[in-house]
């Protein structure tokens, strides 16, 4: 399997990497374009189009719609429906472009949303905004950019909900009470590729519904995702978070994740949609402030750092413990943070929290979720020239309301 890691992204450094998402023995990407990539000198089309081709080997064959193998910035139409750019124009201006950093400066994400509420309530996938050390949301065709705050967050369903401040009198998306049908036409919209500008329009069908598929970040961690509606409307990194919507502008799903690549474009037609009813149920749970096993309500607990898989370790982060193979490895840590003060680098490898084996960043993201800022905890890492060491450390916040 490929990565996945924020923007394509992501479970841990949140939607901060490449997210490769497993259909029954196949993968996919979450969609959350990692700007960081980029940043390290690698083509983000070109690391889509390698991952997919790697892994892809088993996935459920799909017949794409001819709508859906244009070039990703044409539009189609479905026969006997408005055109897609008409339909589009009606609910891009309730599409909101995401853009977050992560700890260290090292680097960041570019993912969607929906506008849910006048006063700036906004839908869009947790990988997008997980472990994010800022947020920011701009509408297309405004000039200002809104800080976000998220306010809650499902990570097993890969639904966040983010406030962003001091907005009002926003337009809103409009939401399907009518659960998709397979063949149905439908329209997907969104900040493909992290460009930001007017939104990337794709069309296709409703190919599947009540597929199960497995996502795996570039940091070495796994979440599946259940009932996801299976589409052949292109879908690319930066799209996660984006409404797919019907020929009549409703929203039916919540685009985030897809396998493959076309053309080497980093689009794909073999696209997944978190079923808005489902995404609504926990928005609406979040509303009522109910938290729960699934459903996290309290400001979260973080470090200040930005981890990798010891296996996902490139050269250009600098040296390593090779013989450690398990754990988190540290890429950046932000300054002023516990791990900064606690003299975590980049480079170590984090191989305890609070007593128990860290095997992974995504592991180590879910013993964090068990405390609140403020609490104290003990890590324990080991050095690029392989000494232990171990230190307790009093947990910070993230961008939450």
């Amino acid at each position: 399997m490929a990565c996945r890691g924020g923007g394509l992204t992501t479970k841990s450094a949140g939607a901060v990497g490449l997210a490769i998402a497993v259909v029954i023995g196949g993968s996919a990407l979450a969609l959350a374009h990692p700007r960081f990539l980029s940043r390290l000198g690698i083509s983000l089309p070109a690391v889509g189009a390698q991952s997919a081709a790697s892994s892809s080997t088993g996935v459920r064959a799909t017949s794409p719609s001819s709508s859906s193998s244009r070039t990703p910035s044409a539009t189609t139409s479905p026969p006997g429906t408005a055109s897609a750019s008409a339909v589009a124009a009606r609910v891009e201006p309730a599409v909101v472009d995401i853009n977050v950093t992560f700890p260290g400066n090292s680097g960041g994400a570019s993912g969607t949303g929906m506008i849910l509420t006048s006063n700036g309530l906004v839908l869009t996938n947790n990988h997008v905004v997980e472990q994010a050390a800022t947020i920011s949301i701009h509408i297309v065709g405004q000039s200002q950019n809104y800080i976000g705050r998220v306010i809650g967050v499902d990570p097993t369903a890969d639904v966040a909900l983010v406030r962003m401040e001091g907005a009002s009198h926003l337009p809103t998306v409009s939401i399907s009470s009518v659960p998709a049908t397979v063949g149905e036409a439908v329209i997907a919209i969104g900040n493909a590729l992290g460009k930001g500008g007017m939104p990337t329009v794709t069309s296709g069908a409703v190919v599947q519904l009540g597929e199960t598929i497995t996502a795996t970040n570039f940091r070495g961690g796994t979440e599946t995702l259940n009932n996801m509606i299976q589409m052949s409307a292109a879908l690319a990194p930066g799209d996660s978070g984006g409404p797919l919507v019907t020929t009549a502008g409703r929203v039916l799903g919540m685009d985030t994740a897809a396998s493959g690549t076309k053309g080497g474009s980093g689009f794909s037609t073999t696209a997944f949609s978190i079923p808005i009813q489902r995404a609504m149920a926990i928005v609406h749970q979040i509303e009522r402030h109910e938290a729960s096993k699934q459903v996290l309500l309290k400001p979260m607990a973080i470090m200040g750092i930005l981890g990798v898989a010891p296996s996902q370790w490139l050269p250009q982060f600098g040296p390593i413990d090779q013989s450690i193979h398990q754990g988190a490895a540290v890429e950046n840590v932000e300054t002023g943070t516990p791990a900064a003060g606690a003299g975590l680098a980049p480079g170590d490898v984090i191989t305890t929290f609070q007593g128990k084996t860290v095997t992974s960043p995504s592991q180590l993201e879910s013993l964090e979720t068990a405390y609140v800022p403020g609490d104290t905890v003990t890590v324990g890492w080991v050095t690029p020239s392989g000494a232990s060491k171990s230190a307790s450390l009093r947990l910070t916040s993230g961008p939450w309301a």
